[in-house]
C-alpha cells in the first residue's frame, strides 16, 4: 500500500481515537442439563440419532435469538432422514404453544399425501 501503512491502518486509528472494543462473547448457561432433576424423559432413540429412513426420527430443536426489541424464541423439527427442517415457529415466549406449532407445520408438511414434501413452513404464533 502506499505510503506504507497496512490497510488496517485507518480503521484501528479511528477506533483507538473513540475508544472503541470489540465486545467479549458471553459464555451463556446451558439450558439442558441431563441427569438433573427428579423426572427425565426416557431416550427412546438410545443416543443413535442418523436414521436410515425418512420419517423414522424427527428431533426438536430451539434457540433463543437476541433481537433489538427482546429475545425471540425458535423451534425446529427437523428429519435425520432426509436432514430438513420440516416445520419451524418463532415467537416471543418460549412455551408449548412455540414448540406445537413446529410440529403442528411438520406434521402438516410430511402428513399429507406429498411424502415427499422438501419445503417447509414458518408460522408465527405471537397471535395464540
Amino acid at each position: 500500500m502506499p505510503g506504507g501503512g497496512s490497510a488496517r491502518t485507518p480503521s484501528l486509528c479511528l477506533t483507538r481515537e473513540q475508544h472503541l472494543a470489540a465486545r467479549r462473547k458471553h459464555k451463556g448457561k446451558a439450558s439442558t442439563r441431563p441427569g438433573r432433576g427428579r423426572w427425565r424423559a426416557p431416550d427412546l432413540v438410545k443416543r443413535d440419532f442418523p436414521a436410515a429412513q425418512v420419517n423414522r426420527k424427527w428431533y426438536g430443536d430451539g434457540t433463543e435469538i437476541p433481537a433489538s426489541e427482546g429475545k425471540l424464541h425458535l423451534v425446529s423439527v427437523l428429519d435425520m432422514g432426509s436432514q430438513r427442517v420440516l416445520g419451524l415457529a418463532l415467537r416471543e415466549h418460549h412455551d408449548a404453544q412455540l414448540a406445537y406449532g413446529a410440529l403442528a407445520i411438520a406434521v402438516a408438511v410430511r402428513g399429507g399425501a406429498d411424502h415427499g414434501a422438501s419445503t417447509y413452513s414458518v408460522v408465527s404464533l405471537s397471535r395464540m
